[in-house]
């Protein structure tokens, strides 16, 4: 048939699958002529071009159904009022996806900082951080479990990690309030702040290194004794807690394996005669 194009001629043109454009005709946003003889369907530049208008709507990131809506039923008004709708979705989308990039670049510096630091110790500003914890030690907090699920929702910003408290890094001791980090930069585009069972973190000056832990070297106070030593010996003493966040996971074998990077506070330590 002259100046008609069958299904298959069409999807290729447009980009779309045979079972897109039946549905559109399902709709009844575009008419083919069926042939009685052979039983094809036959489209022509009218159904050509309803089906690019078609093509630019799902672009902008309107469902199928939503594209039939703004077709075959919605006036110019109705349009207009969903692009504009569509326009603040795509603008958070946008925001989202910068950070997102941002995100991704800074994760590559902080697994090769936490790989690279191991046994090595520099004084760096540790950056303002929400805290939320969810665990004591290696068992969960069921209280904070709904919490937790929110913050899961937030990842990639969102990082396991735990503070230790000053007189237990002191002692040695094994306890440890363990649970997620998001550092302050990022709060507003995630939406969180301190409220009951999240804890501000003001960023301050702190010796920085790395360690790591493992379902075969647990997590403990223990981890940051070398780094408490190297500030011992250079007349530095710990200030306040101190905070680590996993920087990198992985499984080796049967053995699960966890890179932290680690701040610990410090103040210089003054003796007698000072």
């Amino acid at each position: 048939m002259k100046n008609m194009y069958k299904i298959g001629e069409v999807a290729k043109l447009m980009g779309l699958t045979p079972q897109a454009i039946r549905y559109y005709e399902k709709m009844g946003i575009i008419s083919p002529i069926k042939s009685h003889d052979s039983g094809y369907r036959y489209y022509d530049v009218w159904d050509i071009h309803v089906l690019v208008r078609a093509r630019v709507y799902r672009e902008y990131g309107f469902s199928m159904s939503k594209t039939v809506d703004l077709i075959s039923k919605y006036n110019s008004e109705d349009i207009v009022s969903c692009l504009s709708s569509e326009e603040e979705n795509l603008q958070e989308t946008i925001i989202w996806n910068l950070n997102l990039l941002q995100q991704l670049r800074e994760m590559q510096q902080i697994i090769n900082d936490a790989v690279s630091s191991i046994g090595k110790y520099y004084i760096q500003l540790r950056p303002a951080m929400y805290f939320l914890q969810t665990q004591n030690g290696y068992e969960l907090l069921d209280n904070r479990l709904e919490l937790y699920q929110d913050w899961v929702e937030k990842v990639p910003f969102v990082f396991p990690g735990g503070i230790y408290e000053k007189s237990v890094c002191e002692n040695r001791g094994d306890e440890l309030a363990f649970g997620l980090i998001v550092e302050e930069r990022y709060s507003a585009l995630l939406n969180i702040e301190k409220t009951e069972g999240i804890v501000y973190l003001p960023s301050r000056p702190c010796i920085h290194t790395s360690f790591k832990s493992g379902s075969q070297l647990l997590l403990s106070t223990k981890r940051l004794a070398p780094a408490i030593e190297f500030m011992n010996s250079r007349g530095l003493k710990l200030s306040g807690d101190a905070v680590s966040r996993v920087a990198l996971m992985k499984r080796i074998g049967n053995e699960y394996l966890s890179w932290h990077q680690a701040w610990l506070p410090f103040e210089h330590e003054i003796t007698r005669g000072q």
